[in-house]
């Protein structure tokens, strides 16, 4: 039979094994610990818009689903059921890190798509701004230019270039000197000049009718070609984006028949060449 003291012995084996028992049920290992936070991270990401909106994001934190279960089971084979052999506990290890990362993965590729997304609305909707922006200045450009064209000056645009003549008896016969009139003119030309096309360059182009010998007639559109030159850089043109040259009587626009013909060669032609600056 059994002594009290035997009983004894007993009732405090079993007393250890249900605390010891107990004990570990209740305790928590680091490794437990850093699943629990991993699959937070991953609920968390399910509900992630940017992740759920975006193909390749969602396909990255699929993957990391599938390796989170396989953490947890790595884990449940390791710590909760016996295998023969043991397993490794760093595999636990590994496999909840490889799953944090796809997550962050999945987040980065989400948030990346995002933003150059979001990049592009605003690169689209400046450029619209500016595309209107731009219309419409153009549309001014064109309405400053067509006051010249009220006082007898021919304009033509053809992209970045714009030719202007003015043909309307702006010179005296044999002279360079610019008329009162056509200072009018030039005055608002330097306005458009200054103010729309700060950056284009120009070049002014003498011109004569055939009254008179060849070579009295180059430096005769020479001296008109630099009057009218002079007198821009005097309104404020940058001298070192205007240039003149004369061509004499070699480019008639009107015949040289008739005094009406031959006023209209007594000219000067401006080549502007340069886009509109807000």
């Amino acid at each position: 039979m059994k002594t009290k003291r035997q009983d004894q012995v007993v009732l405090a084996t079993v007393f250890a094994v249900v605390v010891i028992a107990l004990l570990s049920a209740c305790s928590v290992s680091p490794k437990k610990i850093e699943l629990q936070r991993v699959k937070s991270n991953f609920a968390e990401a399910q509900q992630n818009q940017l992740i759920r909106n975006n193909k390749e994001a969602s396909a990255a934190l699929a993957t990391a689903g599938e390796t989170l279960t396989s953490a947890n089971r790595e884990y449940a084979n390791t710590f909760i059921f016996s295998d023969d052999p043991p397993r490794d506990p760093k595999n636990v290890d590994h496999l909840t890190y490889l799953a944090d990362q796809q997550i962050a993965s999945a987040r980065t590729l989400a948030e990346r798509d995002a933003a150059e997304q979001r990049v592009a609305t605003l690169t689209r909707d400046r450029d619209n701004t500016l595309r209107l922006a731009l219309k419409e200045y153009d549309a001014l450009v064109d309405a400053e230019l067509a006051m010249l064209r009220q006082h007898g000056a021919e304009i033509q645009r053809e992209g970045a270039r714009i030719n202007v003549v003015f043909s309307d008896v702006t010179f005296e016969l044999n002279k360079s000197d610019i008329k009162s009139t056509f200072k009018q003119d030039l005055g608002r030309l330097a306005f458009v000049l200054n103010h729309r096309y700060p950056a284009a360059e120009l070049i002014v182009e003498g011109h004569t009718d055939i009254t008179g010998p060849d070579r009295f007639n180059e430096i005769l559109s020479e001296d008109r070609a630099g009057s009218v030159k002079t007198f821009l850089i005097d309104r404020g043109l940058d001298p070192n984006r205007v240039s003149s040259r004369g061509l004499g009587s070699s480019s008639p626009i009107a015949s040289n028949e008739t005094p009406e013909g031959r006023a209209k060669n007594r000219r000067v032609e401006l080549i502007i060449t340069g886009e509109p600056s807000l």
